[in-house]
């Protein structure tokens, strides 16, 4: 008999030396180190435009989401990403939810596995933000003890379903169940793979993210409930833990009792399907834009999305215009990320899918200026908005009619590859346009003006000041130089 223990106890410590190296690998993710560059640094390094990936990663046609999820080297460059590709399938309990589940406060990873990920990504752009996409307001019924204390009710004393099948509102206004939430936000902050978290449905004029119609919950009360836990959860994060909530283009009202909590709003921007989108769509997020980069915390992430026209290919002449307006629009007003997708939430398909365009290759380096070069109008022009980057100019173009514009430096259109110093660009459209190193400002002093004239008319009918390419300066010079005045 003891002689058969002693085999038993031998043969499962060699068990355990022979799997050592699979558990050594498996750790608490606040116990894993990841040397990175701060995010502050890569939020304010980064160039334009900057896009971002929201769940759904690159749509490639024949290859499965899954596939697609996994595979490394199936995403490209995204700067700003909530998704699970690095972490799946690590999370404790729930591997295919990105949830904690209920009473969980912490996730174990295969941290080998996930270090190699993180690195991969970080090498493909230094600038890469990840953020965890946690929505602690709601879960399944086995997420938690079956106990009033931790589900929301309505004045009937039923549980609160969520618009999601199978999921119900968590009772985050109870002091219990704030700090198993409270704790769940500060394992996301300690574990360094995570620059932030992302929450989605975060509505309701800044009530929060329930069925408002069903629960008896003053908004003051879920407001107060909300700022104390995303308070506590800042308390112990590092300075720069970015939040970023999706509220939507009409996220002013709903963001106002938070500004200080949040780098960001996420501006899901959903239309009607049977519409494209219109002129009032375009002004509420600009001024939604406009707002969060005036009144959020810094440093800013603020996210917009648009939905493609789904009766098209994404790679359609009418997807590939609105996909200008959505990138203008963010480059104009903003110094946040953008995303066009395939537009599938109403075709029963994963409605974040999208390709990846061309024109977002485009380097337009870094704003030239600070935050009033934002929302500016060219020439005062209503509906028509320039901005200057180190590498060029993004033009968006609302105004009703088509525009010409003039720059002080020849340039090349991305989307058009006209070279000129004149483009003509159409209503609701959008280009970049590339400084191609040739100017009009002459004398260098960084502004076109009569001295510049005077340079070009003195060598009339040489070569050296000539603008246009034709060989010789002459009438056609001083025009676009006058017109750069």
């Amino acid at each position: 008999m003891l002689k058969t223990l002693r085999l038993l106890f031998v043969s499962f410590l060699c068990i355990i030396i022979c799997n050592s190296s699979l558990f050594a690998e498996v750790k608490i993710c606040s116990e894993v180190e990841f040397s990175i560059i701060p995010v502050e640094e890569r939020i304010a390094t980064r160039s334009f435009p900057s896009v971002f990936e929201a769940w759904n990663p690159i749509w490639i046609e024949g290859i499965p989401d899954w596939e697609r999820l996994v595979n490394a080297e199936l995403v490209p460059y995204h700067d700003l990403v909530f998704n699970d590709f690095i972490i799946y399938p690590d999370l404790i309990e729930s591997p295919k939810d990105q949830s904690f589940n209920g009473l969980v406060t912490d996730f174990v990873i295969d941290a080998e596995r996930v270090k190699t990920l993180h690195h991969y990504y970080l090498s493909r752009n230094p600038n890469f933000v990840y953020l965890f996409e946690w929505t602690f307001f709601k879960n399944t019924l086995e997420a938690y003890p079956d106990d009033p204390i931790y589900w929301l009710t309505d004045t009937d004393g039923k549980r609160i379903e969520y618009p999601d099948s199978g999921t119900f509102i968590v009772n985050f206004l109870n002091p219990q169940v704030q700090e198993i939430i409270i704790a769940q936000g500060t394992a996301i902050a300690s574990c360094g793979i995570f620059d932030g978290i992302m929450i989605d449905s975060f509505i309701h004029d800044g009530a929060g993210v329930l069925n408002r119609d069903r629960s008896p919950a003053p908004d003051e009360e879920i407001r107060a409930a909300l700022i104390h836990i995303l308070s506590e959860i800042r308390s112990h994060a590092p300075q720069d833990f970015l939040i970023l909530v999706n509220a939507g283009p009409g996220g002013k009202s709903h963001l106002k009792s938070f500004t200080h909590l949040i780098n960001g709003n996420f501006m899901e921007s959903v239309r009607e399907p049977w519409r494209e989108y219109n002129l009032d769509d375009l002004i509420l997020i600009e001024d939604t834009l406009t707002w969060d980069e005036e009144n959020l915390r810094y440093p800013q992430i603020n996210c917009v999305e648009g939905f493609g026209l789904e009766t098209e290919h994404p790679n359609s002449p009418n997807n590939q215009k609105w996909m200008r307006v959505f990138t203008t629009l963010t480059l104009t007003h903003s110094d946040g990320y953008v995303l066009y997708n395939r537009g599938g939430f109403y075709i029963g398909e994963a409605h974040h899918d999208h390709i990846w365009y061309d024109f977002w290759d485009a380097d337009l380096g870094r704003p030239v200026g600070g935050d009033e070069t934002k929302a500016q109008t060219y020439n005062d022009i209503d509906g028509l908005f320039i901005r200057e980057f180190t590498n060029g100019w993004a033009v968006y173009n609302r105004s009703g009619k088509e525009q010409q514009i003039n720059f002080i430096a020849q340039t090349t259109g991305v989307a058009s590859g006209a070279t000129s110093f004149r483009h003509v660009i159409a209503d609701l459209d959008g280009e970049m346009y590339l400084k191609t190193g040739i100017t009009a400002d002459i004398n260098g002093d960084g502004v076109v003006n009569i001295l510049d004239l005077v340079i070009v008319a003195d060598g009339f009918g040489e070569a050296e000041h000539d603008l246009n390419g034709d060989g010789v300066v002459n009438i056609l010079d001083l025009v676009i130089v006058a017109n750069a005045f």
